[in-house]
């Protein structure tokens, strides 16, 4: 009896050849990823977020303060007892109320910043915030060790997904 019948048939040589190729494109592209994602990249998008609330709300109060106007509203207090008024105070002292809290999360200073380790647990279930035209989304792998805000690094380290390297 002869050895051949233990060589790779042509059929599966190809399929060798083709998952060795996805192989090295989903390496080349992990690569890439890990080159351009920073690490804190979820701070700033808080801060863009609330920066851009902070915009909303601020035209939200001056659409607020010129309908108020048009209804006899002076300072914040309605003048006589229009209820149209009234509605347009409520609303102009609403939307002042918002934007105060908007503003003061867009002041907070940023959360700091941790380093953590995935664990085996969080392995490919720690999303890198990136998503891959015809791979796919991009997750941390086994001993990683990215960057996360202080809160989102506890809840990681709950959950078992990642330890926390240094605080």
């Amino acid at each position: 009896m002869s050895d051949t019948s233990l060589a790779p048939t042509p059929a599966q040589e190809r399929m060798a050849a083709r998952r060795a190729a996805r192989a090295e494109k989903l390496a080349a592209v992990k690569a890439e990823v890990a080159a351009t994602v920073e690490p804190d990249i979820v701070a700033q998008a808080r801060a863009q977020k609330a920066e851009r609330e902070a915009a909303e709300r601020a035209e939200a109060i001056r659409q607020a303060a010129q309908t108020a106007e048009r209804e006899g509203v002076v300072g914040g207090a309605p003048v006589g007892p229009s209820a149209r008024a009234r509605a347009a105070a409520a609303a102009l002292a609403e939307e002042q109320a918002k934007f105060d809290r908007a503003r003061s999360r867009a002041d907070a200073a940023p959360e700091e910043m941790v380093r953590v380790r995935i664990t085996k647990l969080g392995h490919n279930k720690v999303h890198k915030g990136v998503h891959v035209p015809e791979i796919g989304d991009v997750y941390f792998e086994w001993k990683d060790d990215p960057s996360f805000p202080l809160s989102i690094a506890q809840g990681l380290e709950e959950r078992g997904f990642a330890e926390i390297v240094d605080a």
